[in-house]
């Protein structure tokens, strides 16, 4: 088992056809270096408001960098808003 490491970071993108577009943001980040230890868990905020709005039915995709044993890991989860 190895331990994990994240940052606040994340990124929300948006589907334009074929094409994953990230969504703008000003948003600055604290450059942190959270630990997951082995066998625990590690639960963050996505604040949407952060990204502009929404529309309905649409496809987008959070991006989050996870580093195992100092090597970058990038996770991603589709979502819609309904």
């Amino acid at each position: 088992m190895y331990d994990i490491t994240v940052g606040d970071e994340y990124w929300i993108s948006k589907l334009n056809g074929e094409q994953w577009e990230d969504m703008p943001t000003n948003i600055v980040w604290n450059d942190l270096g959270i630990q997951i230890r082995a066998g625990s868990y590690h639960e963050f905020n996505c604040n949407l408001n952060l990204f502009g709005n929404f529309d309905e039915d649409e496809k987008y995709r959070i991006t989050k960098k996870v580093y195992v044993n100092q090597k970058e890991y990038t996770l991603y989860a589709d979502f819609t808003v309904n």
